[in-house]
């Protein structure tokens, strides 16, 4: 019966951490490409937050790459019943859940800052500064559409016939809302459903670390009970 619980365990802990590896690697591979990216660069020079977006994309580096390391030691760790390989494991897998915790609670709770909405006004002046209907940078095209607003605070910040040309759904619906206050209220909202997804991510990492710790209580007792008929 431990047996077969201990395989079940095995096959559950390696299939989790197939996937966690493969998230991983996807979250270090995509923020080195946003890091390396021609568009991100000039996203960061024109919106002037090069050193936050900078930090932000480190902090997504770090966690890919912690991620990616733990569901190696935890594949590993279950295929070989490696009780040092789980231990490192489970020691990752701690470090993860307080920073994905703690990060999700601090973004969760700096969502209604009012530095928010001011750096992303600023940011959004920043890219539509001096800009025409050709220069105009994509990103701010994109949320222009997406949200369906127009300019940092409304059509005011564009000539008549450029606000026409940019701020114009393809149906022919002309945006006058401004994009900071749609974007910060969408942040606001939304920030509620990302903690949930974060918290949930981290109690998936703390199921697999009980898992991984009964698997090594298992294979401890098997060691011992081998050990204990070796010597009879």
């Amino acid at each position: 019966m431990a047996k077969g619980c201990a395989q079940c365990l095995r096959i559950v802990l390696i299939i989790i951490n197939v996937l966690f590896l493969l998230i991983g690697l996807a979250i270090l591979a995509g923020s080195l490409f946003l890091y390396f990216d021609t568009t991100m660069r000039n996203i960061k020079a024109s919106t002037g937050l090069q050193m936050e977006m900078d930090i932000a994309l480190f902090v997504a580096m770090a966690i890919g790459a912690i991620t990616a390391l733990a569901a190696g030691f935890g594949c590993c760790g279950a295929f070989h019943e490696s009780t040092c390989l789980l231990g490192a494991f489970c020691t990752f897998v701690i470090l993860v859940c307080i920073v994905e915790i703690g990060g999700g609670i601090f973004l969760y709770l700096k969502r209604t800052d009012p530095t928010v909405y001011s750096t992303i006004n600023n940011s959004l002046k920043n890219g539509i500064r001096n800009k025409n209907e050709t220069t105009l940078p994509e990103y701010i095209r994109f949320t222009q559409q997406w949200l369906r607003c127009c300019g940092a605070n409304g059509t005011e910040d564009y000539s008549k016939d450029m606000a026409k040309a940019v701020c114009t759904a393809p149906d022919g619906e002309q945006f006058t809302e401004g994009c900071a206050s749609k974007l910060y209220s969408f942040i606001e909202v939304n920030g509620l459903w990302a903690l949930i997804v974060i918290l949930g991510v981290a109690v998936i990492e703390l199921l697999c670390m009980i898992f991984a710790v009964s698997l090594c209580c298992t294979v401890r007792r098997e060691q011992d009970g081998y050990i204990g008929v070796t010597t009879d």
